[in-house]
This record gives C-alpha cells, structure tokens and sequence, in this order.
C-alpha cells in the first residue's frame, strides 16, 4: 500500500469511528476574563454579566442553574505560567 493509500485508510477509519462514536459534545459558555456565567437549564439562557461568583449565586438561587467562570487572577496565573515555559 501506498504512502497515500494508507494516510486515506486511516483517515477513513477515524471519521468512521468519531462519527459512530456515542459521545455527545458539550459545550460551555465562553466566559469573559473576570466575569462569571450563569446557565439556566430551563430556559436554556447564559447570562456572563456577573463581576463576582457571590453575584452569580444570588442570582441563580432558586433556579435549575449554574455559575462558571474564572476571576482574572486565575487567567493572569495561566497566562505567566505559559509565558514562563
């Protein structure tokens, strides 16, 4: 088999295997540096206005949703690590 031939077969075999695959994607909302989302499962809405997670929880208190997010000191701290390599 050719170089090519067998790039193709094995480009064949993994489409086939991804797109038999049972795995669902899931995806989050992109969050805003310093900012917290919360995601509403009911109504299906986020809402990334929030500046701090106290905020967030209030607001998302009595309801079938969630808070995400990372404040900016974690994005700095990620940042100066990848910087630093």
């Amino acid at each position: 088999m050719t170089k090519f031939g067998m790039i193709a077969a094995l480009s064949v075999a993994a489409f086939a295997g991804i797109a038999l695959s049972n795995a669902e994607a899931v995806a989050g909302p992109i969050v805003p540096a310093g900012h917290y989302c919360m995601e509403e499962f009911g109504e299906q809405m986020t809402d990334c206005s929030f500046t701090t997670y106290a905020q967030c929880q209030a607001s998302a208190s009595g309801l079938d949703a969630e808070c995400s997010g990372a404040p900016v000191e974690y994005d700095r701290a990620r940042f100066q690590r990848h910087r630093s390599r």
